[in-house]
């Protein structure tokens, strides 16, 4: 990791070094933190404590992580603790809680937008780029021993609201995630206006390198594979700029993926 410009107090007593780092230029952010490493017993016990804001998602996120789907300017808060003697037990040994806020973002690999507008899309893909912007992308997490848990992401963008819940395996870097993005009504959808329509869950499951992409079948018969249902919540909607969307490409995205549905579903009418 590329650290800048940082005020350092360390202390070192018996095997029990304190740093406290009241200043942190970091990846275009600032911050500050401390650490604690006790190696006065066989297993050492470390502590970390961050706040961070301002950071350059891609490239912190590559150097610390090796991980660079993420775009945009994040703020991490962190607070957490681990026991062992290596690296690999010490990461299956992390415990403890922080959350994000990421702000002007992209996460690349993925269209939500494209395929919450196109229900067909999230069986046969839509062609267009692989990216969702974002305004805002926020949540919180606990770690035991390891596993991470979010159950309260939310994604704004301006065509969809996306909420998610899961759970990330931190040893194995394997994820076990599923989102909702939903149709907003109109171009409001950051703007906290409520989401309406159509909810195609999905599944994202697989290595961090390598993360798969799935429609959730159940939660897409949920709720598409009943037209008058469909219909009732379009109605509610009433908004000017979804029923165009209905006129177009909308509809026959609905008609495809009802008619692909019926013939996972071994013929059974929709």
């Amino acid at each position: 990791m590329k650290i800048g410009k940082t005020s350092l107090l360390a202390q070192l007593n018996d095997g029990l070094l304190t740093l406290n780092l009241s200043e942190l230029a970091l990846y275009d952010g600032k911050g500050k933190g401390t650490v604690s490493v006790d190696a006065r017993r066989e297993q050492a016990r470390i502590t970390k404590v961050f706040s961070l804001t301002g950071l350059q998602l891609q490239p912190f996120l590559t150097d610390a992580a090796d991980f660079d789907k993420l775009e945009g300017t994040g703020n991490f808060e962190l607070d957490i603790s681990t026991t062992g003697i290596s690296q690999k037990t010490f990461v299956g040994a992390l415990n403890g809680n922080g959350s994000i806020l990421f702000s002007d973002g992209a996460i690349n690999g993925i269209n939500l937008a494209a395929m919450a507008r196109n229900v067909t899309s999230a069986f046969t893909g839509s062609g267009e780029v692989q990216k969702t912007d974002f305004a805002e992308l926020s949540g919180t997490y606990t770690i035991k021993n390891g596993l991470l848990e979010n159950k309260d992401l939310k994604l704004l963008n301006p065509f969809i609201q996306v909420s998610g819940s899961g759970q990330v395996n931190i040893p194995p870097k394997t994820q076990n995630y599923r989102l909702e993005p939903k149709l907003t009504a109109s171009a409001q959808g950051q703007g906290g206006s409520e989401a309406a329509g159509i909810v195609v869950p999905l599944k994202i499951t697989g290595t961090w390198n390598d993360p798969k992409f799935a429609p959730d079948l159940a939660g897409v018969i949920s709720n598409v594979a009943d037209p008058n249902a469909l219909k009732e919540k379009i109605e509610e909607a009433g908004k000017e700029k979804l029923q165009e969307n209905l006129k177009g490409g909308l509809k026959e995205g609905l008609e495809g993926g009802l008619k692909g549905l019926g013939g996972m579903l071994g013929g059974k009418k929709n």
